[in-house]
């Protein structure tokens, strides 16, 4: 029983043993020389994985293996958050973290300038080597925004590896909304997200939402999503005793997105955040902290959302407000954010993928 499954390490080391896969020593040797091209070694060993295919009469494609170019194979590599946000806004990104053995107090000193400057030095000199491995072995490394390219190159120099670099955004899967109409919008502020308190910050939104709840009665707060820190999410907004606010669980977004008015953000760091182009698609109007770099590719201020200074909760709140006091604004800047996200559509993107996997074919034509 042990060698059927989902093909997990120890599956394939019982398989190993079932079928009698004994190298003699062969492959520790491909280990010790794995510098060595294939084309200068044609009976280079192979991994486990490929012998265990060939029992079983599978086909073996290492996409991860380490030298990919070996087999003539044209390797991208994707790189799918902020390089550097996480350390930018250390204060906040780790309030999770730090909460659970109680030294979040520790946290405002992260912001000191001399700190934050160490702490960028001991993250690129952790990840600089990583991060040049990759650009080395790949022939293209795709970004989620253009806006990263100066934190990706802050770890592995802006002269060896800047031709290598481009980047494409994740698409909006959710059809854009050919009858979109503001009247069938409610009254409703949504999240939607993973609950947590280092990334996603839902406890800040749950901050703003108790100072604005009481001045605007017809409006509520809907969360929607699940995670680690839902039931102190819960916690939070019962100790404060604050009214409408509707935790949902996980659910299919789109309904929400579809009676929504206000979408809000209060993410650390995101890599792209594609629930704000989902809102969008439904002319729900985004409002977001202003703390990673993609979020100016989604949201043009005060015409397709509205961004706010990190972590600034009055801003966030006054901002809030204005636009659940005025029904004309909400309306101009919602037809804003529909006619925005198609850019994001599954055809763009996809033509913008076909169109690099075009040009990377034409080079390595050239260069064979």
């Amino acid at each position: 029983m042990f060698a059927q499954g989902h093909f997990d390490s120890y599956q394939n080391f019982a398989l190993i043993v079932t079928e009698n896969i004994m190298t003699w020593g062969k492959q520790l040797l491909g280990v010790f020389l794995f510098w060595i091209p294939r084309s200068f070694w044609p009976n280079k060993p192979f991994g486990s994985g490929h012998y265990i295919a060939g029992e079983l009469g599978l086909d073996f494609f290492n996409i991860s293996a380490n030298y990919s170019n070996d087999f003539g194979a044209i390797v991208l590599s994707v790189l799918h958050n902020s390089p550097l946000a996480k350390i930018i806004h250390f204060s906040s990104s780790q309030k999770g973290r730090f909460s659970k053995p109680n030294l979040d107090f520790l946290l405002p000193l992260t912001d000191i300038k001399w700190v934050k400057k160490t702490l960028l030095w001991i993250y690129k000199f952790k990840y600089s080597a990583h991060f040049k491995e990759l650009c080395e072995k790949s022939d293209r490394v795709v970004l989620l925004s253009d806006t990263f390219r100066d934190e990706f190159l802050f770890f592995t120099g802006k002269n060896w590896f800047e031709h290598k670099i481009t980047a494409i955004s994740n698409p909006c899967s959710f059809s854009l909304a050919s009858d979109y109409k503001r009247q069938k919008k409610e009254k409703i502020l949504l999240f939607v997200g993973r609950l947590s308190f280092g990334q996603k910050r839902v406890d800040l939104l749950i901050e703003i939402w108790n100072k604005l709840y009481r001045n605007f009665p017809d409006w509520r707060l809907v969360v929607v999503g699940d995670g680690p820190d839902l039931g102190k999410a819960k916690e939070i907004a019962s100790n404060l005793e604050t009214q409408r606010i509707y935790f949902e669980g996980r659910q299919n977004s789109e309904p929400y997105y579809d009676k929504a008015s206000i979408f809000c953000m209060t993410s650390s760091y995101e890599g792209f955040p594609m629930v704000i182009a989902e809102a969008q698609t439904y002319g729900a109007v985004p409002v977001a902290f202003n703390s990673f770099a993609s979020i100016a590719d989604v949201i043009e201020n005060d015409k397709t959302g509205f961004l706010i200074q990190p972590f600034d909760l009055d801003d966030y709140v006054n901002t809030l407000s204005a636009l659940m006091s005025d029904e004309e604004l909400l309306q101009t800047i919602s037809k804003n954010c529909v006619e925005s996200a198609k850019q994001f559509s599954l055809e763009e993107i996809g033509d913008q993928w076909l169109e690099l996997f075009n040009s990377l074919l034409k080079e390595n034509g050239e260069n064979n």
